[in-house]
């Protein structure tokens, strides 16, 4: 008996979504950052976090235009990258907080989602669980990505002092009262280093995959509502023109398609600004990490390029989830068997198909969609860009 019911523990998708989510807590209680909880306050951990990621920021923004100040230029694009990742921390923490209420909304519909439907039907099961299983794929890669980043940001300049007995800082940075010249100083460079980028990593990693549960659950809901169809179109089969057997089919189809608008609109919300800081970092520091590999000097710089680009299209492909979901809704409205309905059931549908030609996407900043065409204008800059930042500073060094 105990076996059977771990078997159903594992197989039930309300509770594999708890269990994948009391991690995402954990990882936010860990950052001081629980905005899931109800009674969330701002704590000493909380306080701790926002002042070292400001701290990074200014430090690294001094260093900057110290490095800029003296043509150091190779020293420039790497405080700019480094500066990125806190920037993005910092625009995530100060985004959590302050739409609080909105993620918990989020959540509490996912929730909802999986109590609701996995005792619904197999169709219904089978969609929660490929939810999950995207979900959980995501989870791993992201995690893989940022644990590889910052080992290597960390691992490399341990590797050179080492084995090469070369001093190489974990990035550059003036730390007041610290000359990274003498060995104590060096060494409390390199720890204070380290311990920023394991910070801005993990909490960089936490928020991406909030943020990714977040979005990927908007296509679950849409595939919610193709069952739902498909269970309408299976009982006008048995019974066609029968408002009886599907008025109150067609009436749950509509208050699940507001719920969906609502939902879409509040990931909307949430991902407005963080996700336009994402992109433009991930951008800058990508084209800023080009240039360092022409120009040498910057050991980590391909890892931190690759890690960029995939976050880049990362969420870009997450935009265009959204967006085939948006499409395959109003595909769905259309190819159901309407037509069999009555006309007050027709103009119900006719409501939701209107709706459903203005969905709610998310956008960078509204300046353009998020979508993986994105991704490849995106692209198609980068090298041009890249190359005359080369160039120019070819031409300085000359």
């Amino acid at each position: 008996m105990a076996r059977n019911k771990n078997h159903v523990n594992i197989t039930s998708p309300l509770l594999r979504f708890h269990k994948i989510f009391d991690i995402l807590k954990l990882f936010a209680r860990t950052c001081g950052i629980n905005v899931f909880a109800e009674d969330f306050r701002f704590g000493r951990i909380t306080f701790a976090i926002f002042n070292m990621v400001q701290l990074i920021i200014a430090l690294n923004a001094y260093t900057l235009w110290d490095s800029i100040s003296k043509g150091k230029f190779a020293f420039a694009l790497q405080n700019v990258c480094i500066m990125n990742t806190g920037i993005q921390s910092y625009a995530k923490l100060v985004t959590s907080v302050y739409y609080q209420k909105t993620i918990r909304y989020v959540c509490a519909e996912i929730d909802f989602m999986y109590r609701t439907y996995e005792n619904e039907g197999r169709h219904y099961v089978k969609c929660l669980n490929e939810s999950l299983n995207l979900l959980i794929r995501i989870t791993i890669f992201m995690f893989k990505l940022y644990a590889v980043l910052t080992v290597a940001e960390i691992a490399v300049p341990l590797y050179y002092q080492l084995y090469r007995k070369e001093r190489l800082p974990i990035f550059d940075v003036i730390i007041p009262l610290v000359d990274p010249a003498t060995d104590w100083g060096f060494m409390i460079h390199q720890i204070c280093t380290g311990i920023a980028t394991t910070v801005t990593g993990f909490g960089n990693f936490a928020a991406d995959t909030s943020a990714i549960m977040m979005l990927v659950h908007t296509r679950l809901m849409s595939r919610i509502i193709k069952c739902k169809f498909d269970d309408l179109d299976e009982v006008i089969r048995e019974t066609p023109r029968e408002q009886r057997n599907t008025e109150h089919m067609v009436k749950d189809i509509l208050e699940w398609h507001q719920r969906y608008l609502k939902f879409t609109q509040a990931n909307s919300t949430l991902m407005y600004w963080g996700i336009f800081i994402e992109i433009t970092a991930a951008y800058i520091s990508i084209i800023f990490n080009m240039v360092s590999i022409f120009i040498g000097g910057w050991t980590v710089a391909p890892i931190y390029l690759f890690a960029s680009y995939c976050l880049l299209l990362g969420f870009c492909s997450m935009g265009n989830l959204i967006e085939v979901s948006n499409e395959e809704l109003t595909t769905n409205i259309y190819d159901c068997m309407w037509y069999e309905l009555s006309v007050p059931e027709q103009k119900l549908l006719l409501i939701m198909l209107n709706q459903s030609q203005k969905p709610n996407g998310i956008s960078l900043g509204g300046l353009a969609p998020l979508s993986l065409n994105t991704a490849v204008q995106l692209t198609k800059s980068i090298y041009t860009v890249a190359m005359l930042i080369h160039s120019y500073l070819s031409r300085q060094n000359s």
